[in-house]
């Protein structure tokens, strides 16, 4: 899947993409944290994750309150037609940001050290529990397929 950040991808000094930018005027404050979905500017260049022909599994929560699911769309939109074929987006609906193998607890909060805040990370329990289901044998699936395998002879003595 692309990665998207609040801090600039440096490679060597110098800067690679520029990360998102924070509205701190639109940050809503919920019980659990803050919510930046409506604060982050989502004008920045999109990283072409495609460029190298790398098969791509895209996961998110349609509840995601770091991250706005949208800009999953743009992300698919914005690559070329013919790479769209290596690219699998799947929207869980009510999962929040962060879909953890399965069994693990949903948290709905979550201290983010480079911005110094609580973030709010969305999620309805019982959904996020079976996006968390449904994206681990995906996950899965997905390794097996795209992955080489390498196959091992046992040596006989």
């Amino acid at each position: 899947m692309p990665v998207y950040t609040l801090a600039d991808l440096k490679k060597s000094g110098h800067v690679l993409w520029k990360g998102f930018k924070l509205d701190e005027s639109k940050m809503i404050h919920r019980n659990e944290g803050v919510s930046l979905t409506n604060s982050l500017c989502y004008d920045n260049e999109i990283i072409p994750a495609w460029t190298n022909n790398a098969k791509i599994l895209y996961l998110c929560g349609e509840d995601d309150e770091v991250w706005r699911t949208d800009f999953a769309n743009t992300f698919i939109e914005t690559c070329p037609e013919e790479k769209k074929k290596n690219i699998e987006l799947i929207i869980y609906p009510e999962a929040g940001h962060a879909i953890e193998p399965p069994y693990t607890p949903l948290f709905t909060s979550m201290v983010s050290k480079t911005l110094g805040i609580t973030l709010a990370m969305g999620g309805q329990t019982e959904a996020h529990a079976a996006a968390q289901e449904d994206a681990w044998k995906r996950i899965l699936h997905f390794l097996h397929k795209h992955l080489p395998q390498k196959h091992h002879q046992s040596s006989r003595i």
